[in-house]
């Protein structure tokens, strides 16, 4: 299963043996897209349409992130496409957006149970959580914003003389293993804390932990990305260029 959020629950997907693949395309053209959506949607949201109707199958599963990729979802759907949509709270520091977004976890759960008619792996589901990236002890170059394509992350990692970090929205996803736990609403009440609490995209409402990305006394500079038309990372952008003294 694609999927191209990092508020994607994809420890719980390993749960029913479902491989989840990040899916962040970059299109030649939008030949085909914009037969379906606007000009002036996102260039994600272009691409990732675009992506699904040359190569892909596999089903996919999105976030209300922004009106863009809710809308790309729907064009997805009404293409026959097999397309799985969580609703993503706003408000990601508020305990009734963390019960929202824990039955939407079990909602998930629930459905792919009938779906694939089997029961969800608490052991697959704690195997699932990794360790996280390697911590870079010394200065270091970091990539900040929207999304970034493998290849174009894979040439700034070459050509930069200091490590880099992928701090970009869909790269600095970060989940803690859960507590040992039989009671799956207590677990799924944990789960749906850990994702709201990672370093939070720039649709949520609290941002403030976003500076945790800025004030590390090794930041050496920073490599902004953007989507075009995306309003969340460039009014970002706009702020950390007019105030940071960092390159």
């Amino acid at each position: 299963m694609k999927y191209i959020c990092k508020y994607t629950p994809i420890e719980l997907l390993a749960g029913f043996d479902i491989k989840a693949e990040l899916l962040n395309p970059i299109a030649e053209n939008h030949e085909l897209s914009s037969q379906h959506i606007h000009s002036n949607l996102c260039s994600f949201s272009h691409s990732l349409i675009e992506e699904r109707l040359k190569t892909c199958s596999d089903p996919i599963i999105i976030t209300s992130c922004c009106d863009s990729i809710e809308r790309t979802g729907d064009v997805l759907k009404s293409l026959g496409q097999e397309v799985y949509v969580l609703n993503l709270p706003h408000n990601n520091s508020d305990c009734c957006a963390k019960l929202l977004y824990q039955k939407e976890l079990l909602k998930l759960i629930d459905s792919f149970s009938k779906t694939l008619n089997k029961s969800f792996d608490l052991k697959k589901f704690y195997d699932a959580f990794d360790s996280g990236p390697e911590e870079i002890t010394g200065q270091y170059v970091s990539v900040m914003g929207a999304r970034i394509n493998s290849d174009l992350l894979n040439l700034i990692i070459t050509e930069s003389p200091l490590p880099v970090k992928n701090n970009t929205c869909t790269g600095n996803r970060s989940v803690a293993k859960p507590p040992q736990s039989n009671d799956l609403e207590e677990l799924m009440a944990w789960y749906s804390d850990a994702l709201l609490s990672q370093i939070p995209c720039s649709r949520m409402c609290d941002i403030s932990k976003r500076l945790d990305l800025t004030e590390d006394p090794k930041l050496y500079g920073i490599i902004y990305s953007t989507v075009n038309f995306c309003d969340f990372y460039s009014f970002e952008y706009a702020e950390l260029k007019s105030t940071l003294k960092i390159p």
